[in-house]
């Protein structure tokens, strides 16, 4: 029986893109009580955000190293950057709403 390897790159983007979706889940299902939750709900999007920002570092210091990526590199790049600039949206979005 032969395994697929699972590439590193893909397994990292996805990583990226299950934080993303995670986030996006509990900036829009959110309820907020009272005023105070606000504080709340930024602090665990700010903890979102950064935990998004290692899975990005992760992405480039594996570029990096890799001699042959799967695809260019500048997509996977470009791929991890659009999806952590989404995620740093919500994230200062919700800072705002704190503010």
């Amino acid at each position: 029986m032969a395994f697929k390897k699972v590439d590193k790159f893909s397994a990292l983007l996805s990583n990226i893109s299950a934080n993303l979706k995670e986030s996006a889940n509990f900036f829009t299902e959110y309820k907020l009580k009272n005023v105070s939750d606000l504080k709340i709900f930024s602090e665990k999007m700010k903890e979102l955000e950064t935990k998004g920002d290692t899975y990005v570092h992760e992405v480039i210091k594996e570029l990096n190293d890799a001699f042959i990526t799967p695809i260019e590199r500048e997509d996977i790049l470009h791929l991890a950057m659009s999806m952590d600039d989404v995620l740093d949206g919500l994230e200062g979005c919700a800072a705002l709403f704190e503010m």
